[in-house]
């Protein structure tokens, strides 16, 4: 062991070049002091100094060359901006459908050219566009929603529509008129990534006829087919993106920021709920990637296959591999065995409206308009798992006089599915009912009973206590 020089004292423990005190904590190099709350290099307070301003040098220095990166970004930006303002004002440069049907490898029967529309037309004519059926499909869903505890009861889906549509749309087709039109009277980028989605639903309407496609089906066959018709839109707008250049990337990152920017800070069409909002989104999110299943599997005549052969619930949006083994949903028939009531509502809601219903009030509380901009299914797996053993269901309501009965059934794959399924149920009950006496909980100003067996659970919930009675014996 080599010996310590005569007159030198072997440090063993370094001491803080501040109080002088041992110090007993380390990072890598550094050491520390706690009673400083001091981190050092050198016990020597000379060379800790030096240390320090080396440190200082090379702070400046790096913030001297992130000065110069966001001020040639910031020149990049103006200039991007300037150009595509120029051509803004000296003629329109947007996409035809010819563009998008080489794109989508369908060809165009007719030219539309796309037309003019500022936001005052867009509400008058979204005013327009809500006719008696459409006024009776909005009150069917606000019915629902209340029924199943998705919305309060003073939530006025019609009005939130109306504003939230004006805020966000940027362009749109219109089956019925079979025209294009833009929002505004600006050209960008942003505009055209629009219009590469929009002009796919006039090459779907040509080829395919949305209105019959989408028309007289339940809440989550509708639900379903959407996704098709959405999911394969947002498809050819991802494809129109990647041929781009990098200048108009850059241009179309910084409008859709600020357009996107600007609708989800005013009202948004969900109103902060996160479970209408991922009903909102499921058929462009969901829809896509299961557009993205049949694309991979033989490209867009494969596409074209599920408008001739399309999924029948939101289940096989969910799971693709239920759509190629033709998992079709269990036909529930339910006879209410009560008098005199009227049957204002019959639906099947489908698995992926049980999942929302659930992670609202079970999972973790999401900022609504987060999914837009992140473009994922933000449902909680518990949420998820418990609905993914769905069979089919039958949501009814009733009225009789001034009281309402709504009437849930739902069958599962097999009994642990049902299982799952009225754990998480009985946990969301929990969270929202004020009162519960035996098996009956009084929610908002209504009473419900859950009554389950092997695969079946049954949900039945009134204003008039007097009809949970009647029908449980």
């Amino acid at each position: 062991m080599p010996k310590a020089k005569k007159g030198k004292t072997e440090t063993l423990i370094p001491k803080c070049p501040k109080c002088k005190q041992p110090v007993f904590m380390y990072e890598g190099k550094k050491k520390f002091c706690p009673s400083c709350n001091y981190y050092f290099e050198h016990t020597n307070m000379k060379e800790e100094k030096k240390r320090e301003r080396q440190l200082e040098k090379k702070d400046k220095k790096r913030g001297r060359s992130l000065f110069f990166v966001a001020l040639v970004i910031i020149i990049i930006v103006i200039s991007v901006s300037a150009y595509y303002y120029y051509n803004s004002n000296t003629g329109t440069n947007y996409i035809s459908i010819d563009d998008v049907g080489e794109i989508r490898d369908l060809k165009a029967k007719k030219d539309i050219p796309p037309q003019i529309m500022s936001k005052e037309e867009l509400l008058d004519y979204l005013d327009k566009l809500i006719t008696d059926g459409e006024k009776e499909r909005i009150e069917r869903d606000e019915t629902i929603y209340r029924s199943m505890f998705i919305v309060d009861d003073d939530f006025d889906l019609l009005n939130i529509s109306l504003e939230s549509s004006v805020d966000q749309i940027a362009g749109f087709y219109d089956p019925d008129t079979k025209e294009m039109y833009v929002i505004g009277n600006h050209f960008s980028p942003y505009v055209n990534y629009i219009l590469s989605h929009e002009f796919t639903h006039a090459l779907q309407d040509q080829h395919f006829d949305l209105n019959v496609f989408i028309e007289n089906m339940s809440y989550d066959q509708h639900l379903a087919r959407l996704s098709v018709v959405e999911g394969d839109a947002s498809l050819v707008m991802n494809q129109y993106v990647s041929e781009m250049s990098w200048e108009e990337r850059l241009f179309l990152t910084l409008d859709a920021t600020m357009t996107l920017g600007s609708a989800l800070s005013s009202s948004t069409n969900v109103e902060g709920n996160k479970a209408l909002s991922s009903l909102t989104m499921f058929p462009y999110i969901n829809g896509l990637s299961f557009v993205e299943e049949a694309y991979d599997d033989g490209t867009w005549k494969s596409v074209n296959q599920l408008y001739e052969s399309p999924p029948s619930s939101s289940e096989q949006i969910l799971h693709y591999e239920k759509y190629l083994s033709k998992e079709e949903p269990v036909e529930i028939n339910f006879e209410l065995p009560l008098t005199g009531f009227d049957l204002i509502v019959s639906e099947t809601l489908g698995e992926y409206f049980i999942s929302q219903m659930l992670d609202l009030h079970l999972g973790i509380d999401i900022e609504s308009s987060l999914m837009s901009l992140i473009g994922m299914d933000m449902t909680s797996d518990s949420a998820a798992n418990a609905a993914a053993g769905w069979g089919g269901d039958l949501f009814n309501y009733y009225s009789r006089d001034n009281d309402f009965l709504s009437v849930f059934s739902t069958t599962w794959d097999t009994v642990g599915d049902n299982d799952e399924f009225n754990e998480s149920y009985s946990d969301m009950l929990f969270t929202i009912a004020y009162d519960q006496e035996g098996d009956i909980f009084t929610i908002r100003d209504g009473y419900l009973y859950k009554d389950s067996s092997d695969l079946n659970t049954t949900i039945y919930y009134s204003s008039n206590i007097d009809f949970i009675w009647e029908l449980i014996g």
